[in-house]
Formats: structure tokens, C-alpha cells, sequence
């Protein structure tokens, strides 16, 4: 694969796993009772889900 999908790829996973932490402190402020983290949850897990997406795209590209 070339050089430069490689580094956005590895950007890519650095952002999925960051959204990840993010939904993850999301949900323990949701259990804590914060109402707005349930909305902000949602959205970090579907930015993450686009992301991941994205880098099976790249990935994929590799196969052909």
C-alpha cells in the first residue's frame, strides 16, 4: 500500500480510538446523570463508526 494511505490510515485508527475514549467518558457522565451525554454519545459513536468505515475503505483498496 502506498506511504502516504498508510499514514492515513494510522491517523484514522489514532481518531477511531480517540472517539472511543470520548464515548466512553460520555457514557460514565450519562450514568452519572448528565443529560446531555446521551446525545453526545450517540454522536461520537456514529463519528467513530464513519471512521472505521473509512479506514476498511483504505484497507480494502489494498486487495484489488
Amino acid at each position: 500500500m502506498d506511504e502516504r494511505i498508510e499514514r492515513i490510515s494510522a491517523a484514522l485508527r489514532e481518531v477511531a480510538e480517540e472517539l472511543a475514549d470520548l464515548a466512553y467518558d460520555a457514557l460514565a457522565a450519562r450514568i452519572d446523570g448528565d443529560p446531555a451525554a446521551a446525545d453526545l454519545e450517540r454522536r461520537l459513536a456514529s463519528a467513530r463508526r464513519a471512521v472505521l468505515r473509512a479506514l476498511s475503505a483504505l484497507d480494502r483498496s489494498g486487495d484489488r
